[in-house]
């Protein structure tokens, strides 16, 4: 197919799915997949997701829209329940803001999808903040974000503060043995992580009261001799 026609057909595509947002006739779910969201095309999207009260699953992945189009978008979607932005060319920039308009009273996300994306260390460590005071977010993927061992262990703290997260997807980063620690962590009863040390030299995790000394015992004074 050339250029032209593919143009055509993203185009009929795009109209297609926009008439899902009409107001007067909401869904609870929209996929607008491989659109070629550009400028003026996020600009509707943020109009007709704010015109559809009812909008509960959007798709928005392989767009390649980037940070600066995130931004504009970011806050109309935090009454969603679950949102998928896979190859959006997203990076730290972008999904600090995204994660920060998630901590808003009617936040309501509970699966967040970010798979193959740039978002790497510095945007995982970005995330950590916000994250650790949602109340609502479940899932969340991070697969194939070039994110490395130094990101693993900001999500590795983030779950002793956050109670919330059941899951967290992390394939295709070479994170190593901090894989291990994230899963450790996910599998422990919520109420006890929190009570977790976590050595980032040893990677170990370790119950808070066993990696405290025993107080020293000490020996009652001998009773005094009878007179």
């Amino acid at each position: 197919m050339d250029e032209q026609k593919k143009a055509l057909v993203t185009e009929r595509m795009w109209q297609r799915f926009q008439m899902k947002f009409v107001p007067i006739t909401p869904h609870l779910c929209c996929r607008l997949s491989d659109l070629n969201l550009g400028q003026e095309r996020v600009a509707r999207l943020v109009r007709a997701i704010q015109g559809n009260a009812r909008l509960k699953h959007l798709e928005l992945d392989g767009n390649h829209f980037g940070d600066e189009c995130l931004v504009q978008i970011a806050p109309s979607l935090a009454r969603l329940s679950t949102l998928s932005l896979c190859h959006n060319n997203i990076g730290p920039a972008g999904v600090s803001v995204l994660v920060t308009t998630l901590n808003t009273a009617h936040s309501a996300m509970t699966d967040l999808d970010l798979s193959d994306n740039n978002i790497g260390n510095e945007g995982v460590r970005s995330m950590c903040n916000p994250l650790a005071y949602n109340n609502s977010l479940k899932r969340l993927r991070l697969a194939r974000n070039a994110i490395g061992p130094d990101g693993a262990q900001a999500l590795v703290h983030l779950l002793q503060v956050n109670n919330r997260l059941e899951e967290i997807d992390m394939r295709g980063n070479p994170i190593g043995a901090c894989g291990e620690m994230i899963e450790a962590m996910l599998a422990l009863p919520p109420s006890e992580r929190s009570s977790i040390v976590f050595d980032p030299d040893a990677l170990t995790l370790t119950p808070l009261r066993a990696s405290v000394p025993a107080a020293a015992a000490v020996t009652p004074p001998a009773p005094a001799p009878a007179p």
